[in-house]
């Protein structure tokens, strides 16, 4: 059994014959153990193993209402220094155009977190811009 990891992209990668049973794959590596029927084996790894969302990360689009197999479809899986990420297969020019302003806002976020994170800073210290340190006195012993 494999572990989380939150680098990797975890779907649902294929259901697996055993002995008259299935188990289901994970792209990860983790499988469960057999189940009387496919639909079982998936909602076992998804509940044992967990999936993300199956929303594509350039444009938002969520493809949750997809079965396994149909968003093994659509979406790729695309890995980037080591961390994987999910994409519409081929990333069409709607990706490309819908991610231009999505991270345009998330850059913009971003830099507005920033300021209130340096104002908050400078204003703490403006508060206090002598800070007391506690002395040790050594007592009788």
């Amino acid at each position: 059994m494999t572990t989380w990891d939150p680098k990797l992209v975890h779907l649902v990668d294929g259901i697996i014959p055993a002995g008259g049973r299935f188990r289901a794959a994970c792209t990860c590596g983790h499988r469960t153990t057999r189940r009387a029927n496919e639909n079982l084996a998936v909602a076992a790894l998804r509940a044992e193993h967990g999936t993300p969302p199956s929303t594509c990360s350039l444009c938002g689009r969520d493809f949750a209402h997809l079965t396994w197999v149909q968003i093994k479809s659509v979406l790729v899986i695309h890995d980037v220094d080591g961390r994987q990420f999910l994409a519409c297969r081929g990333m069409p020019d709607e990706c490309t155009r819908l991610y231009l302003p999505r991270q345009a806002a998330l850059d913009a976020a971003a830099e507005l977190a920033a300021a209130e994170l340096a104002a908050f800073v400078a204003a703490r210290r403006a508060e206090s811009p002598v800070r007391r340190r506690l002395r040790m006195i050594r007592g009788e012993g």
